[in-house]
């Protein structure tokens, strides 16, 4: 039919394109995954001054350190 049988060429070619198909398809849901963790995972600066004004608070760090991490962490965003 239309030139394409299971023997020969046409059985190399279906392999072909079925390995095409499927090797697309898994990149499209690699694709999708690591897209929604990106989402998932949000701005990392704003968890990062969140973290560091905990420890702050709790007196783990002094003021001083306090300050020159969270100027670090807000360069870091642009």
């Amino acid at each position: 039919m239309w030139g394409w049988s299971h023997t020969g060429w046409g059985l190399v070619w279906m392999m072909i394109f079925m390995t095409a198909f499927w090797g697309a398809f898994v990149a499209l849901v690699v694709a999708l995954v690591r897209s929604g963790d990106r989402k998932a995972s949000g701005d990392q600066t704003v968890d990062a001054a969140e973290v560091l004004r905990r420890r702050f608070a709790s007196g783990e760090i002094r003021e001083e350190e306090y300050r020159e991490r969270l100027h670090v962490l807000e360069g870091s965003r642009l």
